[in-house]
């Protein structure tokens, strides 16, 4: 009948509900009229419940026969739904009960408050607390709500729900939000806290109007002095981490590092949950710079100890997913992996959603795998921390997942692959957010360059780079491996030597590694056979303890004829130590075993080229298979400077899929499998 009267049906379907005159009059008059008096004013008053229970009706109307009033509603078929076996709970048709709730507010508009508040001290008694809330909101009654926020945050904060605690602050008007500003800032930082890896913007458009509120409330409130300088600093810890999340974004860690010594002071003597700011920017400047990790070390272990004391779950849960990411830094590996299978196991034990420390967790288990040569597991434990980022979409550990992948593609000489997901971490890392471990989006692109033979980026790259004493770890270890390419030696080992010992002073024991194998690799280079040994010799020592074995072979072919003759000189010289034997042995199987996988993934014409481009075999001349054509000749060129598939497509205008067909007849002719054999071979046939 309504929608007869209606011109715009959509729009009218979206609207219709239970205060349509159509169906009020419909229920006045065919249902309502027909009921006796007690039932009418029963049903009015109830209307204001989402479902029905005789003592919570009984608490709201005053009615003791309340149970055979539903009872009797019921088998009268008056929209009235059980919803248990024991007639116990019901619930009124929702657009019958919008009907009784339009009428109630029209004829007794100064009940509805009363009632909605008689509802919610029925729920709070009964531990119901979100229902208790809506009811105490609904009666305008903030005082009441405010209480039952507090009592009601625990359960939503360990159930994942801070933003919606946060929301309900919002409601709060500035009279009752006055008397509840710390619930109200530990609100918003816990807001912060699930916003983990979200960009400053992000987080400052979400608790922001918060903290400004209660910033601006601050000084009207009366306040013992102590409390009063409580909470100032509290809000002054969130301007700081403002601060310090502009600076991550832009890598400053001069900047970082004054906000955490200011943080420190502030969050001292408060509760976990504060200090855990402080903290987490250290634990930040930690990773991405070469301070001394044993004082950050000794910190999160006291507060995992007074967060486990407390009974503060969540606090402790991420303060150990920290302290693991913070021993893989600092080289303890044992130990790191222990600490991320502990408490992977007790969260699949308890069943606990906090994915963002699980993704952190499998991350940093895939890390120590790959530094161990432990592909398979590694690329398992890299593909759950993905999962987890892109179901959750927390788009810093995507970064950081899409990272690894890169360096796993380039270990494994999978450079179109490695191509690729280089791209995609681009894209990632201009969105921004905050990573634990900034991506080191330069060092993996000169890495694949290298790989690719694509000399000629990698030395655009280093025009265009600033290199000082003071700069990047990352940077510099850059310059040093584009140096060993352009067989710059003596070069590279004078920036090798200043980067151990930073690494040394810092006592990063897997960066000690990584500079002592690019030593190596330069010494053995230059011929200068005994001191790489020694060289060599030393990073046993580093690497046997904790397993690091993907170092070595990274290292390449100088590296397994050093090992080769350190291992050969064992039986007449006591330069090695026995305990260093085994893992020596170990280190040398592992290179055969990298040379087996490359040749059984390589068809046998890239079988054959490999063997004549191995430095102990004396040099072949390649040959062309078959001339390239002019558009071959074309792509070849684009392909060698570096460019991907879809830049190639773009250049040339034509489709993705034309490109790799015709990369593929390249290699064909070329008798190649990989882009940086193909810019090899193409610079020996002079075709570039």
């Amino acid at each position: 009948m309504a929608l007869r009267q209606s011109t715009d049906h959509a729009a009218f379907v979206q609207t219709f509900g239970g205060s349509h005159r159509y169906v009020l009059d419909y229920f006045q008059d065919d249902i309502l009229a027909h009921l006796p008096p007690a039932a009418q004013d029963f049903l009015l008053q109830t209307a204001i419940l989402s479902r029905l229970h005789a003592p919570l009706c009984q608490a709201v109307t005053g009615e003791t026969a309340s149970q055979e009033l539903l009872e009797g509603l019921e088998r009268e078929n008056l929209f009235l739904v059980p919803l248990d076996e024991e007639r116990r709970w019901y619930r009124l048709h929702e657009l019958f009960r919008q009907t009784l709730l339009a009428r109630l507010t029209m004829s007794h508009p100064e009940r509805v408050p009363v009632l909605h508040l008689r509802a919610a001290h029925w729920y709070g008694a009964q531990g119901t607390l979100r229902e208790a809330l809506a009811h105490a909101l609904a009666a305008e009654d903030f005082a009441y709500a405010a209480h039952l926020m507090e009592r009601a945050a625990a359960e939503a904060w360990t159930m994942g729900e801070a933003r919606t605690v946060h929301a309900w602050i919002a409601l709060l008007p500035d009279e009752v939000l006055r008397a509840h500003m710390p619930f109200a800032l530990v609100a918003a930082l816990r807001l912060l806290h699930t916003l983990f890896g979200a960009s400053d913007e992000q987080q400052r458009s979400a608790v922001g109007p918060t903290i400004d509120r209660v910033e601006r409330l601050l000084s009207e409130a009366d306040l013992t002095t102590a409390e009063h300088e409580r909470l100032r600093r509290r809000v002054r810890l969130f301007h700081l981490w403002s601060a310090a999340s502009r600076a991550i974004g832009l890598r400053d860690m001069t900047r970082l590092q004054q906000c955490c010594q200011e943080m420190l002071p502030l969050a001292g003597e408060d509760e976990i949950i504060w200090q855990m700011a402080p903290l987490f920017v250290n634990v930040i400047l930690c990773m991405n710079t070469l301070e001394a990790c044993d004082d950050l070390k000794a910190a999160l272990l006291a507060a995992s100890q007074q967060a486990e004391e407390t009974q503060q779950r969540y606090e402790w849960l991420r303060i150990r997913q920290w302290l693991a990411l913070i021993l893989w830094e600092a080289g303890d590996l044992h130990q790191a992996e222990q600490e991320c299978r502990q408490l992977l196991a007790l969260l699949e034990r308890e069943g606990t959603q906090h994915t963002s420390i699980e993704g952190y967790l499998f991350l940093t288990l895939a890390r120590i795998c790959w530094s161990g040569n432990r592909c398979e597991e590694a690329h398992s434990h890299l593909a759950s921390a993905l999962r987890l980022a892109q179901d959750w979409q927390y788009m810093a550990l995507l970064a950081e997942c899409v990272e690894c992948e890169v360096v796993f593609a380039i270990d494994q000489g999978r450079l179109d692959e490695a191509e690729q997901a280089l791209h995609t971490l681009r894209h990632l890392a201009q969105q921004g957010g905050i990573a634990i471990r900034l991506p080191q989006v330069e060092s993996v692109q000169l890495r694949l360059w290298l790989a690719q033979g694509n000399l000629a980026a990698a030395q655009d790259w280093a025009a265009q780079t600033r290199f000082d004493q003071d700069g990047s770890w990352e940077t510099s270890l850059s310059l040093a491996r584009l140096q060993l390419a352009q067989h710059a030696y003596v070069a590279a080992n004078s920036i090798l030597t200043r980067l151990l010992s930073s690494a040394e002073r810092g006592r990063r024991r897997e960066r000690v590694a990584q500079t002592l194998a690019l030593q190596v690799l330069a010494l053995a280079s230059l011929k200068e056979r005994e001191q790489a040994r020694q060289l060599a010799l030393r990073l046993l020592q580093v690497a046997k303890p904790v397993g690091l074995i993907r170092v070595f072979l990274n290292a390449g072919e100088p590296m397994r004829r050093t090992l080769q003759q350190l291992h050969a000189t064992r039986a007449t010289e006591t330069t090695l130590p026995a305990d260093l034997s085994g893992h020596l042995t170990l280190l040398l199987e592992a290179f055969e075993q990298e040379e087996r996988r490359h040749h059984l993934s390589a068809p046998p014409l890239t079988r054959h080229r490999e063997a004549s481009l191995s430095p102990d075999a004396a040099p072949a001349r390649p040959t062309l298979h078959e001339p390239l054509s002019s558009q071959e000749q074309r792509v070849l060129r684009l392909l060698v400077a570096g460019q991907t598939y879809a830049e190639i497509a773009h250049e040339l205008i034509v489709s993705p899929n034309t490109i790799k067909t015709q990369v593929s007849s390249i290699y064909r002719k070329l008798g190649v499998s990989r882009r940086a054999e193909a810019s090899l071979v193409a610079q020996q046939l002079h075709l570039l």
